[in-house]
């Protein structure tokens, strides 16, 4: 994601920029035509992508059952990590994960060094700086792409630190700076495909969605992505689909401004059926600024991802939110220490899919009853299985 160096140097501090594209697209093959203006070979190509969206909204709402690893070196002894989340509750999805390696790397006996950086850039740079200066064995990011610490990193490799990195993107494709990324872009892209079909669904087969963009972060641009690539294939498929506008904002943004810049956009797009945030932490606030505005009538949505607590709150009592795309953060923290584990043991770090990681698309119908979605297995046992270790009093997996 090369286009990432323009994009995180944004983060801390600066006013958000409404760059609101109007982006209509009149569909059914861009012409505007209904169904029974299709000729016979389009729909049966309108019907061949419908039963494939079907499939698609299937298999990522069905439940979790990839195993986590069964095989690999025992916890390294007296070693120290130091772990850097994004921001606090304004990144909820990022921060969840971070939690979930610092109780995996306590329960490796490791000493454990937790630095916030807010969201800010120099302090995230400045928390890489300070892993080189305590000589840490490894440094776990999460949600900062590479681009926004490069140089530090390079520095800390260079000191003989690994590091290992989820929900982020790199600046040499899928590794580069980092020693392992979990889980990859592409499943950030399956993400946002299968949450634009899900929308796509529920309106009954036409969707028109206004986004609510944070371009900063590289795992978020691959949902946007996905979402864009189905965009593409219903077009192809003389389907009913557009995005009619797209505002970018900040993170540091989004209990301040972000209300205000989701109710000017949807007056200018009164169209909309779909309101589409890249993280949930974001869309309750787009969510806020929509009610606000007596914007979030009767036969729009909203939908998001992560599964953080308000946005499945939303979702269990039939609210606006009615879909959102669970980061499973219980194996994403764990399989990033794993991995960290392999490498201080010159073994190969493993995949996001090795890992077992894989999210899941949660609406009324799977929702869990109540808390966030860390995932649906508890996967710290076998992680411990396979270290051999056996933590005095782990907490329960959501309440970490």
């Amino acid at each position: 994601m090369t286009q990432l160096h323009s994009r995180v140097r944004l983060l801390g501090g600066v006013s958000a920029l409404l760059l609101t594209a109007s982006l209509a697209t009149a569909c059914g093959g861009g012409t505007g035509s209904s169904a029974t203006d299709l000729t016979a070979d389009q729909k049966a190509a309108l019907a061949d992508f419908k039963a494939k969206i079907s499939k698609t909204v299937h298999d990522a709402a069905v439940k979790q059952t990839q195993p986590a690893p069964t095989e690999g070196p025992a916890g390294a002894k007296g070693r120290s990590i130091v772990i850097i989340p994004p921001a606090g509750a304004s990144t909820e999805g990022g921060y969840r994960v971070a939690l979930a390696a610092k109780d995996a790397a306590k329960a490796l006996g490791w000493k454990v060094t937790f630095i916030n950086p807010e969201g800010d850039p120099a302090k995230m740079n400045a928390a890489v700086q300070q892993a080189i200066a305590i000589k840490a064995d490894a440094i776990a990011i999460v949600s900062i792409d590479a681009s926004v610490v490069q140089s530090s990193l390079e520095q800390a490799k260079a000191a003989g630190i690994k590091v290992v990195a989820s929900v982020a993107a790199n600046t040499k494709g899928e590794t580069g700076v980092f020693d392992s990324l979990v889980p990859s872009l592409q499943s950030g892209r399956d993400d946002g495909y299968a949450l634009a079909a899900q929308a796509y669904t529920m309106n009954g087969g036409h969707l028109r969605d206004v986004q609510m963009m944070d371009s900063e972060f590289g795992y978020v641009v691959a949902r946007q992505d996905g979402w864009k690539k189905f965009i593409k294939d219903c077009q192809a498929a003389h389907g009913d689909c557009s995005t009619v506008a797209t505002t970018n904002f900040l993170a540091a943004d989004i209990t301040t401004k972000l209300p205000e810049l989701t109710a000017q956009t949807l007056r200018s797009h009164s169209d909309f059926n779909v309101l589409w945030n890249g993280f949930d932490s974001g869309l309750t606030f787009s969510i806020q600024g929509a009610k606000q505005a007596g914007l979030a009538k009767k036969g729009t949505i909203a939908v998001g991802f992560d599964g953080n607590t308000p946005n499945l709150d939303d979702i269990r009592k039939d609210g606006y939110q009615k879909a959102t795309i669970g980061l499973s953060t219980l194996a994403v923290g764990y399989g990033m220490i794993d991995n960290a584990n392999r490498l201080l043991q010159g073994r190969p770090a493993l995949s996001g899919t090795d890992q077992g990681i894989k999210n899941k698309l949660l609406t009324s119908d799977n929702v869990p009853a109540s808390g966030p979605w860390w995932g649906d297995q508890d996967v710290r046992s076998q992680y411990w299985k396979v270290w051999g270790v056996k933590p005095a009093a782990p907490a329960a997996a959501d309440t970490l």
